[in-house]
């Protein structure tokens, strides 16, 4: 997977990122890969995990995040091209795909049906869940959620074979199915 080939020396920190030491060392991440990151972001953390900027200059955008492996820590820093992700990824600092999803739970499924899944049980629940799947084009993430429903949940049996999509417009802030 793509966190392998992430990182500088060991010595490297947020502090010396930010400082502008090692930089030459700091591997090139794809935009594809950027992005899978990136969705993981939160707004409110327990622990520091998100993708944080580091350092921007003319070129690139410095990032850097930790990875909380058992009892330890691991923190991975990568760039981008300042050019690729304005092209790309416009206003990535304010996307936040915990917003996408709550936008889908509150207009796009039915009270009624909210209400089911709500109140089912947490095994119907851990069975029988949507999967979330973004992706990024033309400067907007497309979250499509499809429903993992079958005859063990039949309570839910309401999003069997459901698929819904919704995009997020990166420049206008604008959410359209």
């Amino acid at each position: 997977m793509i966190f392998v080939s992430f990182g500088c020396g060991s010595r490297d920190t947020f502090e010396t990122i930010q400082q502008g030491k090692n930089l030459e060392k700091i591997p090139i991440i794809s935009m594809k890969d950027f992005f899978q990151l990136w969705i993981k972001n939160q707004r409110k953390l327990k622990f520091k995990t998100n993708v944080t900027v580091l350092l921007k200059d003319s070129e690139y955008v410095y990032f850097g995040n930790n990875d909380i492996s058992g009892y330890s820590w691991k923190s991975r820093f990568f760039k981008l091209s300042v050019d690729l992700l304005k092209k790309e990824f416009p206003n990535y600092e304010s996307f936040f795909a915990e917003d996408l999803e709550r936008y889908y739970w509150n207009h796009m499924v039915s009270k009624e049906n909210r209400d089911l899944w709500t109140y089912a049980e947490d095994k119907t629940r851990q069975e029988c869940k949507p999967e979330y799947f973004y992706s990024l084009s033309d400067q907007k993430v497309a979250l499509q959620v499809h429903w993992k429903v079958d005859s063990s949940c039949p309570k839910l049996s309401v999003f069997q074979g459901r698929i819904d999509k919704i995009y997020y417009d990166l420049n206008s802030g604008k959410i359209s199915q």
